[in-house]
């Protein structure tokens, strides 16, 4: 059905794809895979009409095609569901998903009775908890991912193109989505799908092929193939199996109490959470989405107030008025969102760098411009970062690399404490890598570390102790012996099998 041979594409001196090439049949769901940086984006923006490529053909039934827009990519039945969502947030939900496909009654006039009903239709398909007149930026992000997957399901297309549209979503609504497309597969409906959770595409694909430097270096059948096989194509090395950190010889007594939360409040998402975080350990925040641990971090930062509660930092009640107080007195904040709250897109990888530092101080300070570069490149090459230099922009990074690029930042100036929400959302398994040994190098220089992840095998392997969020509060506490995977699921769904012990 449809071939993408020897398709490459430069964007200056960087190069996004190199005689890259794939295959996909009617009713085959094929897992796209391939590490940060490897052109896993640029090569879906290829095929979806966004990039024009350098070279290289794209092949429909057997006949030469070319896409030059995404209404070409339409019109030859190729829709794409992007990671970046593009929905118009001040549109009704109804509105974007029928968006350039809206029925009319006659010439000019959009017969927008028949737009609600085949919006209502796909969200029902989705079990989309949203109505179609809500606007599209009230939504949830997980409700928002499934409607820019309903927006490219009103093409019909043949060709299904879904980039990392799992990220935001919990169990239940991956599986429900998973059985949809494997419906609608054998139905003649072929998919690409894109992600880094391996548990999902071996769940839902058949085949994969792998990307490594901009260049196609696998194409494998996954029920013949695991894991350590796929990150062997991916990084070019064997995988390791993680550990989960310990905060050295010193016992629980001897280290320093970062942070002492007691029974905060944070209507309405957090009811009375207790927590505590001592220097050296990195301490995991586990939960299905919207269950309070992203308000509970941010309650902590000075980002959202607390209607309730104690917190304790370094021994003394706070309650910061705002991030930069927060930042300030060393703590510092990540968030999984680094477009939005993390990177300065059109400032270069330097300064990017060096943001965190300068918020630590109260007066202008003036840089020497030379040992910024200098000291930047030292940090490009400890931290692994891949980029062009020193001076792009941070937008030109891929996403595991700008959020390397964010660790280091806060690396820089070794906070007391550093808050993370879901900070490897959309991040390959050999960045991860990297980003869990970072945390685990400031983790052994004293920081105290809480992640939140939805991630549970991250969870798993990263955390010393984790913390359990169910509906607001903390419903159990997993360490030692009782962290395990069945365990923590059950508690996530709301078994209480280990009671939360106080100050654990």
């Amino acid at each position: 059905m449809l071939q993408a041979q020897h398709i490459s594409k430069h964007f200056g001196g960087v190069t996004a794809l190199k005689d890259a090439s794939l295959s996909l049949a009617p009713g085959e769901i094929r897992a796209l895979l391939g590490a940060n940086g490897s052109g896993k984006s640029t090569l879906v923006k290829v095929l979806g009409g966004l990039v024009a490529p350098d070279s290289g053909t794209i092949f429909l039934d057997g006949k030469p095609l070319a896409i030059n827009s995404p209404s070409d990519a339409r019109s030859h039945g190729i829709a794409v569901a992007y990671q970046d969502l593009s929905l118009v947030p001040r549109l009704s939900v109804a509105e974007n998903i029928l968006l350039g496909r809206e029925p009319c009654r006659r010439p000019g006039f959009v017969d927008t009775r028949k737009v609600r009903s085949r919006a209502a239709e796909l969200l029902a398909r989705l079990q989309v908890d949203a109505s179609p007149d809500d606007l599209a930026g009230d939504l949830e992000p997980a409700a928002q991912s499934l409607v820019e997957v309903a927006k490219a399901l009103a093409w019909e297309p043949r060709i299904l193109i879904l980039d990392e549209v799992t990220a935001s979503l919990h169990h239940d609504q991956v599986q429900h989505l998973f059985a949809l497309l494997r419906a609608m597969s054998q139905k003649g409906l072929a998919i690409l799908f894109v992600s880094h959770r391996f548990d999902e595409v071996f769940s839902l694909c058949q085949t994969a092929v792998v990307l490594r430097g901009g260049e196609s270096v696998a194409s494998v059948q996954l029920d013949q193939v695991d894991e350590a096989d796929v990150v062997y194509h991916m990084t070019g090395t064997r995988p390791e199996k993680y550990q989960a950190v310990t905060a050295g010889a010193q016992s629980e007594a001897e280290r320093e109490v970062v942070l002492a939360v007691t029974n905060l409040q944070v209507p309405p998402r957090v009811r009375g959470v207790t927590l505590t975080a001592r220097a050296g350990e990195i301490i995991g925040l586990a939960g299905l989405q919207g269950q309070g641990q992203a308000e509970f971090l941010r309650a902590i930062y000075g980002q959202i107030p607390f209607g309730g509660g104690r917190v304790e930092y370094g021994g003394a009640a706070v309650a910061f008025a705002s991030p930069r107080e927060a930042v300030r007195r060393g703590i510092g904040f990540i968030s999984g969102d680094r477009e939005r709250e993390g990177i300065l897109p059109v400032r270069s990888v330097t300064e990017n760098l060096f943001l965190a530092r300068l918020a630590k101080k109260r007066l202008v300070t003036i840089l020497n411009p030379r040992l910024l570069q200098d000291e930047a490149r030292r940090q490009i090459k400890q931290l692994r970062i891949v980029a062009g230099s020193a001076g792009h922009p941070a937008s030109s990074l891929s996403g595991g690399n700008q959020q390397k690029l964010i660790i280091g930042r806060w690396l820089a100036v070794q906070p007391r404490l550093l808050l993370l929400d879901d900070p490897t959302k959309g991040v390959d398994v050999s960045a991860r890598r990297e980003i869990h040994d970072l945390l685990r190098q400031m983790a052994a220089a004293g920081t105290a570390v809480l992640i939140s992840s939805s991630d549970n095998e991250e969870l798993l392997a990263i955390a010393e102790r984790i913390y359990v969020f169910y509906e607001g509060e903390i419903i159990a506490i997993l360490q030692g012996s009782e962290k395990t995977e069945e365990a923590l699921v059950a508690a996530m769904l709301g078994m209480k099998q280990t009671r939360p012990k106080e100050g654990a």
